[in-house]
């Protein structure tokens, strides 16, 4: 079963996280493959997390609910930093601050389980 990606693509992660790069192509770096490949990577990683929680990923469809939203955001996030430690230049300071963000998540995640994701009451 195909992991899910809450429509997180390549094109998402650079659009999100670095608009000033041309799209990943090829010859980027990373290259389209690699950011394709990490955000399959991440998307489970992420999947994991979830049925942490007892929240089944592939349950979460609808892509104008906060959960979705939430897991989408999480990912390109997710994906954003990891292509950011593959390229050859990196910018601390970005990266620190994504990482942070990240944690701030996942503590969310941990403590409030649905709730983090805007399910349930």
């Amino acid at each position: 079963m195909a992991v899910t990606t809450f429509g997180v693509t390549a094109a998402v992660v650079r659009a999100d996280y670095f608009p000033h790069l041309s799209d990943f192509s090829t010859d980027s770096n990373p290259t389209l493959a690699t950011v394709s490949r990490i955000i399959d990577q991440k998307a489970a990683t992420l999947e994991g997390r979830l049925k942490q929680e007892s929240i089944t990923a592939s349950a979460i469809t609808v892509a104008t609910d906060a959960a979705y939203l939430w897991c989408q955001a999480t990912l390109t996030l997710m994906a954003a930093i990891r292509s950011m430690e593959a390229a050859a230049q990196q910018d601390p300071a970005i990266l620190k601050a994504w990482r942070a963000e990240l944690v701030e998540r996942w503590t969310e995640l941990d403590d409030k389980g649905y709730l983090a994701l805007g399910l349930g009451t």
